[in-house]
């Protein structure tokens, strides 16, 4: 796409499927754009049921040319235990070696019958020692925890998976309390400023397990590695009330978090954090009142042509219900450009008009920008992502 005509179009990109005994539908998508310019898509595939507690394979399809066209699904982890899941935790691309780095956890199912019909998520947080009890109960040799392997040859070969340990873990400001997490996401590279090369991805935590109380103890942060992916080690943590965060860099250096909003502050508007010291501390927060959003993860990521253009992309309705959690507001999925290093977003067309969830962004290495996103059902998620490929002139739309 070198021309200046506007081109749009899309495609689907994981559609639902019987592979052997299982039933697999796709969600939560992500895209990691190598030095070479090989696009990796890394979905959460969902065995048998759609919901977060299901099982899940750490899959993966590749393209070479763009986003046109893609590989086959290639299956980099799976489990024939039912009760055994590998999930998807994260990627960033080293554009100094060439490296690509992902992240998974290894865990057990625990369901809704299992606890009586409680919340999973829930349970397990303020319950954590039943839980780890639960989960050796069920599938007692199954050694959990969180994993990074990586790529030097653009997905052709995969190093051996190596265990995180406890090295990563979100710090309660007030009482010290160390507690778990694991990345979540797209990282990204520093191009500027003293930290370039530092690879940074964002996560999710929690510095308090009980009560189970999104809007006061769920913060985002980063997770960084400054000698190329040997080590990793916990960045900075955001403001409360924020989970789920798309980070980029600004044209000086900035580190900038942009986080789905489970505060009772600006409900329904993006909240985001700046760093001035490579992601170790954010020291600026607030909300965005040109972001509306229906409590959804979003996406970001740097425009090729500009330091200062970012593009962002989320399900642009305001809801402010009071809940984490609005199905019915996940629609209208649209893509905002900022010209400012995200103050204002002047520029914005539709993608999809109707049912939209999750989305990844990312720009090829020929120009062309990419959105990958769900659709979903009345009721549901369909199971499906598609793909959105579009130009520059395509999104400026009426404004060039």
């Amino acid at each position: 796409m070198t021309t200046a005509t506007a081109q749009f179009e899309i495609q689907p990109l994981f559609q639902p499927q019987q592979r052997n005994q299982w039933n697999c539908r796709y969600r939560i998508p992500n895209l990691l754009v190598s030095r070479n310019g090989v696009i990796f898509a890394l979905p959460e595939e969902r065995v048998n049921s759609i919901a977060d507690e299901s099982k899940h394979h750490l899959v993966l399809q590749r393209s070479f040319d763009n986003g046109r066209t893609w590989t086959d699904l290639e299956v980099l982890f799976a489990n024939d235990n039912p009760r055994v899941s590998h999930s998807y935790g994260g990627g960033v691309a080293d554009l100094d070696t060439g490296r690509v780095f992902v992240f998974f956890g290894v865990g057990v199912v625990i369901g809704p019958d299992d606890i009586g019909g409680a919340w999973p998520e829930k349970w397990k947080t303020e319950h954590p020692e039943e839980a780890a009890a639960l989960q050796k109960k069920l599938a007692p040799h199954i050694d959990g925890g969180r994993y990074v392997i990586w790529t030097e040859d653009d997905g052709e070969t995969w190093s051996d998976p190596r265990s995180l340990g406890d090295t990563l873990h979100v710090t309660n400001p007030v009482t010290g309390e160390k507690r778990g997490f694991g990345p979540q996401f797209t990282g990204i590279q520093l191009r500027h400023g003293p930290h370039k090369g530092r690879l940074i991805i964002p996560g999710r935590g929690r510095t308090q397990g009980a009560p189970f109380a999104l809007y006061a103890y769920d913060h985002n942060y980063v997770v960084y590695s400054d000698d190329h992916g040997e080590t990793w080690q916990p960045g900075g943590l955001a403001q409360t009330g924020t989970g789920e965060a798309c980070v980029a860099e600004l044209s000086d250096g900035t580190v900038y978090l942009n986080s789905r909003n489970e505060s009772l502050r600006c409900r329904g508007y993006r909240a985001w954090d700046r760093s001035h010291d490579g992601g170790e501390m954010f020291i600026e927060s607030g909300y965005d009142l040109g972001l509306p959003e229906p409590h959804c993860a979003a996406s970001i990521a740097r425009c090729s042509e500009s330091p200062n253009r970012i593009l962002f992309c989320n399900p642009a309705v305001h809801s402010d219900t009071p809940t984490h959690y609005d199905h019915a507001a996940r629609r209208n999925l649209t893509v905002r450009l900022s010209e400012d290093d995200c103050r204002t977003w002047p520029v914005g067309r539709t993608v999809y008009e109707g049912p939209a969830g999750y989305s990844a962004l990312a720009v090829a290495i020929d120009g062309t920008i990419l959105c990958a996103y769900e659709t979903l059902t009345e009721k549901s998620y369909s199971g499906t992502i598609m793909l959105a490929r579009f130009n520059l002139e395509w999104l400026m739309g009426e404004k060039k």
